[in-house]
């Protein structure tokens, strides 16, 4: 779905309209994209966290929702449903073959950030990204939601090989969390409170990725980038006397400031000999927060393989890929002393959470894939004591 996402841009319609300003200008694109998730009996799409997660914190707050995902209870999914505006912005363009840009609007950081050409593929956003820290002042570092932060992103190609980024966003985009954002179009510029967050990322790449005309070898690239946010949040332990804020009650206590660092390599592997494309490429990528009450997760193992080109058909890919977070300390002390644990005889709750994903994209047509997934989650909601999760699904996408 993510590639979904970065395929359905409007690039030809957005030139038309910018060249009712200029007919010369070449460099510019303006993007609308959306989502419609919708269930017929108004129950949840997909269930992942909502009966293992009955205080907030679950499978989806780990490994991320997907991206059709709407979530919650059956009472409140007439509310959440529906047509969801993803991702609004303009672009311009400019240098060298017109690959540096300034983008302004409402635009998802890991379409660009921390991109990898396979992870695009998975269900999951815990493959595509290492979380985001403006996610919601309760949760912090969790994973994206399915609504973009405003702000600024600049991309700068420098020589063959280097790129450099930067993106100053909304430190909020919706600090309920998607309740009361959920359509995607509000914004939230309270700087006193939200905050900014800061995106930065340096890329070195080679092979016929890199843009020497001279280098034909097998595609690769290294990325090392990382996160600081200026706004608060609420600790995930304790309240503002000092005690477990869900055994008493009280409010949360308040810190300021948040961070988290990544780092991703991406290699074809094998390329079949007078192919460009096919062949086995693999990506990995990790993640780090040194904060300990801040957010959940602190760090972050995801990685994969893929072979484009199988059984004879050029464009069609099998994948796999396994994801692995690692939650902080204070989720960890949360869900031990948390009634659902407590109450039971066996709960064992544990440091990570675990998901097998593997996939198959078929090319239909040159606009239609269909793409079947099973997934593995092990110790879902961090907790031994719950049983293994096996589901299976699929996608259509369609790219003009």
């Amino acid at each position: 779905m993510a590639q979904l996402v970065d395929e359905l841009h409007a690039d030809p319609w957005g030139r038309s309209v910018l060249r009712l300003i200029s007919k010369n200008y070449k460099g510019g694109q303006i993007h609308v994209s959306f989502t419609y998730p919708e269930a017929g009996n108004q129950g949840p799409i997909y269930s992942y966290g909502n009966t293992l997660n009955p205080a907030g914190l679950g499978t989806r707050q780990y490994h991320g929702y997907f991206y059709t995902d709407t979530g919650r209870s059956r009472d409140l999914n007439p509310q959440m449903q529906g047509i969801r505006i993803f991702e609004y912005w303009i672009e311009h363009h400019y240098g060298k073959f017109n690959l540096n840009y300034v983008r302004l609007g409402a635009i998802n950081p890991w379409i660009t950030f921390n991109k990898s050409i396979i992870s695009g593929l998975f269900g999951f956003w815990a493959f595509n990204e290492p979380g985001i820290i403006g996610t919601t002042p309760g949760t912090a570092n969790g994973p994206l939601v399915t609504t973009a932060p405003p702000g600024l992103s600049v991309e700068n190609v420098i020589g063959d090989n280097l790129i450099a980024k930067a993106m100053v966003v909304s430190g909020y985009w919706d600090p309920s969390g998607g309740i009361d954002n959920r359509r995607g179009y509000k914004q939230y510029w309270d700087l006193n409170t939200n905050g900014v967050e800061l995106l930065y990322e340096l890329t070195w790449r080679g092979g016929t990725y890199s843009l020497n005309p001279n280098d034909n070898g097998k595609p690769w690239f290294v990325r090392f980038g990382g996160q600081y946010h200026t706004g608060y949040g609420l600790s995930n332990v304790y309240d503002v006397n000092g005690g477990y804020f869900f055994l008493t009650g009280a409010d949360r206590q308040t810190y300021w400031g948040n961070t988290q660092y990544y780092a991703m390599a991406e290699a074809m592997l094998y390329r079949e000999p007078g192919s460009y494309n096919r062949g086995l490429t693999a990506f990995l990528k990790g993640k780090w927060s040194p904060w300990q009450k801040r957010g959940s997760t602190s760090k972050g193992v995801y990685g994969g393989l893929a072979y484009e080109g199988v059984f004879g058909r050029n464009s069609d890919v099998l994948f796999a890929g396994w994801a692995m977070p690692f939650v902080n300390q204070g989720v960890i002390t949360r869900s031990q002393n948390q009634t659902v644990c407590t109450q039971m005889p066996n709960c064992s709750v544990i440091g990570w959470q675990g998901t097998l994903e593997v996939g198959y994209s078929a090319q239909i047509t040159p606009w239609l894939f269909f793409t079947p997934k099973l997934w593995w989650v092990v110790y879902p909601n961090v907790r031994r004591d719950l049983g293994d999760l096996v589901s299976a699904g699929f996608e259509l996408r369609i790219s003009f």
